[in-house]
């Protein structure tokens, strides 16, 4: 599915982002890792259903069938419902799933 991105989108996703750090508290993680990969604390947008996500910090995940350890992110659900998911996956299936969206400096 190749939708485009409308303003309304953008808008939308800008206001809750902005209801959503206002919330936050000053020990949110940031992007401490000169690594690049991800911008943390940016929004992504899922290139399958389109919703907005926030990439929180990276952390190592454990294949619980071969026992081999690799690069995971830890990412928020981006909603205006009040609830605020958690969701963690392999850093790879993040980068192949989800396109920067905007950082809060382009707000």
């Amino acid at each position: 599915m190749d939708e485009k991105r409308t303003e309304a989108d953008f808008n939308f996703a800008k206001s809750l982002y902005l209801k959503l750090e206002k919330y936050k508290d000053q020990t949110s993680p940031t992007n401490d890792k000169e690594s690049g990969i991800l911008q943390l604390d940016s929004v992504y947008r899922h290139t399958t259903h389109n919703n907005f996500y926030i990439p929180r910090d990276y952390c190592r995940m454990k294949n619980p069938d071969d026992g081999e350890w690799f690069d995971g992110v830890i990412y928020e659900a981006l909603d205006d419902d009040g609830v605020n998911e958690l969701y963690c996956r392999s850093l790879k299936s993040f980068q192949d799933n989800f396109e920067f969206a905007f950082s809060k400096e382009m707000i």
